[in-house]
């Protein structure tokens, strides 16, 4: 068996060669200062992870490798980043580092050897509408967080209230405090959130059941100001953005579980006090919902039209059954810039599959059959609950994203 039996193939920037070493240089960027009159250094300064330096022999073998040849030449010297497929590396951004080297002779026979070093690296994204449409959204969430407790504070005045009347009142802070109790994951539970809790509990056990204390309270449970209203798309990165997701997504759900409580809560009342009230927690619930959509990294577009169409039912629902001019305004606007955002958003994102083996693998393998790239197999993994990485099962449908 001659070497060219053991290549593997391999592309950069859509032009194929072989390759059968590889080599990778990969570790901590440090600076050794040293001083004057001492044997050794005194600190060893660490800078942060190193760039990863793929250092690449290409083949270029064939009746054709002159044209391939050229063409690899003419790819080294485009000053795009370009895609490196490797079968030892998977899928890789990168850039090349100086120069290319070219090898070519008559003994070799219809074969060049390229010899190039590729950085990895990633674009600078300028995501100018993407931006622009999450400005309005949180402009629209903004002005919804006023209007909502502006209402209440308006409207809500329970100074010379009959007993009747605040015991409504009470009964609906106590059942939403219940529903926040059921719904809340333990993961979600932070320091602020327990705080306005107790404070709630406080304020009914005294029966100080201000408005401008009920904003306080309330807004400090949802977590959401109109001064505190993210401004960027997350940016965490690694393991700590997968918890961070994991979190916006328990708020959509538990706001959404609260909307659900209060609407099947019967209110027969006619007290402008108690409606008031009723209507606040879901409407103040709603844009919290559609706050942690702000910091939302969706991972697919069926990820993003589901959470729009869960939250875009309830604003649908309140449109229907407000007769606030101003709050049906604002979430209309709401509505508008929610639509705007997810259709921006979504449109660039993977869409869900469903893939069925025919023959057990392991997840490695899937990873790089899937996307060339070892790196997404923990996602593989999690999404379809599978234990064992190296035992994914044949004849079930697994969920997989287009690319």
């Amino acid at each position: 068996m001659g070497f060219r039996d053991n290549l593997r193939d391999a592309s950069f920037k859509g032009i194929k060669f072989f390759v059968d070493t590889s080599e990778l240089s990969a570790g901590r960027k440090t600076v050794v200062h040293s001083f004057p009159d001492k044997d050794n250094p005194n600190f060893i300064e660490d800078q942060g992870k190193a760039t990863r330096i793929y250092n690449i022999e290409a083949f270029v073998i064939g009746d054709d490798y002159l044209i391939t040849k050229d063409r690899l030449i003419r790819a080294c010297e485009d000053k795009e980043i370009g895609v490196l497929i490797h079968p030892f590396y998977g899928k890789k951004k990168v850039k090349l580092i100086g120069t290319a080297r070219i090898r070519e002779n008559i003994t070799d026979g219809g074969m060049a050897i390229i010899t190039m070093s590729l950085s990895e690296t990633e674009e600078i994204q300028f995501p100018i509408q993407q931006l622009s449409t999450i400005s309005e959204l949180i402009n629209a969430v903004t002005s919804a967080i006023d209007s909502v407790n502006n209402t209440l504070l308006d409207v809500y005045d329970v100074l010379n209230t009959p007993a009747t009347i605040l015991n409504e009142s009470l009964s609906i802070i106590d059942s939403t405090i219940e529903t926040l109790n059921t719904v809340k994951k333990i993961s979600n539970i932070n320091e602020s959130y327990q705080r306005s809790i107790d404070k709630l509990q406080s304020r009914v056990d005294l029966l100080q059941l201000t408005a401008g204390g009920l904003v306080d309270d309330f807004t400090g449970i949802f977590g959401i100001s109109s001064s505190e209203v993210s401004t960027t798309p997350s940016t965490i990165s690694g393991g700590q953005e997968d918890a961070n997701q994991n979190v916006l997504l328990n708020n959509i759900q538990e706001n959404l579980g609260i909307i659900d409580s209060r609407k099947t809560l019967k209110i027969d009342s006619n007290d402008e006090n108690t409606i008031a009230l009723q209507n606040y927690i879901i409407e103040i619930a709603l844009v919290a919902g559609i706050n942690s959509v702000i910091n939302m990294e969706f991972i697919s577009s069926d990820q993003a039209n589901e959470t729009q169409n869960k939250l875009i039912e309830e604003i649908d629902f309140l449109l229907d059954n407000s007769t606030n001019d101003v709050t049906l305004q604002n979430f209309a606007d709401l509505k508008t810039a929610l639509i705007n955002d997810i259709i921006n958003r979504g449109s660039n994102l993977p869409t869900l599959e469903i893939l069925r083996l025919e023959a057990v693998a392991n997840s490695l393998s899937l990873s790089y059959k899937l996307y060339k790239d070892l790196d997404r197999v923990d996602e593989i993994l999690a999404r379809n609950a599978i234990l064992h990485p190296g035992f994914i099962p044949a004849g079930v449908d697994l969920e997989v994203l287009s690319e």
